[in-house]
Parts: structure tokens; sequence; C-alpha cells
């Protein structure tokens, strides 16, 4: 949900996007739709848009990383033609994401309407609160992603599976108050046991820190496998990830556990304590 600027009007079209214009007649136009899925990398929004477009691209600048006021993730990119300018902005959100899309058909309004998509991105709100959330992170080199259970989970495997069967699953973050170190080191479900053979200290570069376990899960009707688990922690969010392995790869799947903890980059904090200047100013879409 945006709020208009005050130099630009709004109109909802027949298909019930938001469509702003200067008030002062420049010949700009931004498009702003809400809850789009799928829910895609950058690259591939890109790619959705330069298909959409009849004009020759010219330059495609790089992602422009935001935090909206809300703390969440989201991007802008420009994107020049033969034709103008579009200036692209998308907030990422857990299973669908909001887009604004700005053109500009004078060089004059470059800067106007890019200026404005990303005022607007940063300023779009969603109220979805605390909440389970994806973070970043950077997988083991090589490794590729694969379908795992779990609602924002995310699972890999190494470049040599399934002669490796070893599996990297990285859970959503999850509100610090709701964390516990015993949700990964418990033995599960299905007569499951773990049994802790190791802990350690562990800290991400960007901040976070917690420990990890290395872990040894039994199992009565098959054979043991290695897991190392390790759970970070900021003043917000708990961080959980786990690799399971074949037990003589144990000391090779706590190293490539240990270089995604590394990487782990806490939530973003919200840009702003209050999101609206008036009690009723959410009504300005």
């Amino acid at each position: 949900m945006i709020t208009s600027p005050p130099d630009w009007r709004f109109r909802v079209d027949d298909a019930g996007d938001l469509v702003l214009s200067p008030v002062d007649g420049e010949p700009l136009a931004i498009r702003y739709r809400e809850r789009q899925r799928p829910l895609v990398n950058v690259v591939a929004l890109v790619r959705l848009l330069c298909r959409q477009i009849s004009e020759r691209i010219l330059s495609i600048g790089d992602p422009e990383p935001l935090t909206t006021d809300e703390g969440e993730e989201a991007v802008c990119v420009v994107v020049d033609t033969e034709e103008g300018r579009r200036a692209l902005g998308w907030v990422l959100l857990d299973d669908f994401y909001a887009e604004a899309a700005g053109h500009a058909t004078r060089r004059e309004g470059y800067d106007r309407v890019t200026r404005t998509v990303r005022q607007l991105i940063e300023g779009d709100h969603h109220f979805l609160g605390i909440r389970r959330r994806r973070y970043r992170y950077c997988p083991p080199p090589g490794w590729r992603p694969v379908s795992t259970a779990g609602f924002l989970t995310a699972g890999f495997v190494p470049p040599d599976y399934p002669e490796n069967p070893s599996e990297l699953v990285v859970g959503p973050a999850v509100p610090a108050r709701d964390a516990a170190d015993t949700s990964l080191v418990s033995g599960g479900s299905g007569g499951v046991r773990a049994v802790v053979c190791r802990s350690m200290p562990v800290r991400s570069r960007k901040g976070p820190t917690g420990r990890a376990y290395v872990l040894e899960m039994r199992h009565p009707e098959r054979p043991s496998w290695a897991r190392v688990a390790a759970v970070l922690e900021d003043d917000r969010y708990a961080y959980p990830l786990v690799v399971d392995s074949l037990p003589d790869r144990g000391v090779w799947a706590r190293e490539a556990l240990l270089g995604v903890v590394a990487s782990i980059e806490p939530i973003p904090r919200p840009r702003a304590e209050r999101f609206f200047s008036t009690p009723m100013g959410h009504w300005a879409e």
C-alpha cells in the first residue's frame, strides 16, 4: 500500500492497478501493483519487463538494494531504452511482491521518475509485522538449490550429489522470543535420537552470534548420520540452519555450515518509527 506524493495524482485503472501521474502535467507515469505472484528473483523480474516492452534496450543499471519503512527487503533497477527510461522497484515479501513501474519519455523527467519510484517503494506498507522471514546468506560454492518441506525454508545439495547425499537446510528467521536451540538439536520424529558430540560458539560477519552443534543422529532401524546444526541470534530474530551428511563427512559438513554461518545478514530494521503523518493517512493509497 502506497501513499501518493503530494505533487502526484492517482487513479485506478480497469485492471485495479494504481496509476500515478504528476499534478503539473509532466509526461511521466508510474503503475503500482500489489501482491504479485509468483515470487521470483530480481533477475527474473527484469527479464519479465524486457519481454513486455517493444523498444530496444540501451542499458540496464545495477540493482539498488533498499529497505522499506517497515524493514522489508526491496530493490530498484533503472532500464534505459530508445524511447525513454523505465524505473522499476519491487518489495520482496514472503510469497508475493509489490511492484512500482515508472516510465519517462523525456530525458528531463528521468531523475524525477526514478526518485519517485524509490520513494514509493521505501514507503510501501504491507503490515505483515513480526513473523518468520527469509534472510540473506551465501550457500556453499557450487551447491545447488532443491525443493524442501517447510514454508520459507531453502534446501541445497553439493555438486557431487547424490553420490554425496549431504543436504543443507536453511530455515526462516523466527522472532527471538520464540526461538530455542533445542528446536534443531532434538531428535525429531520417527524414533530419531540426537547425541551431541560437540558444541562451539559461532558468529556471523554481520553481527548475529550463537552456537553450532555437532550431532550423531541415531535411528533404531537405519544407519546413523552426522548433523551439524546452528542457531544464531540478534536482539530480534533467531537464524537456524543445519547440514546432514554421512558420518565420514562430518568435518567437511561442519566447514560447509560454518561458511554459511559467517555470511548470514540480520533481518533489516525498519527505516521509520511512524509510517503515517496523520491518523487517516493510510487511506490515501
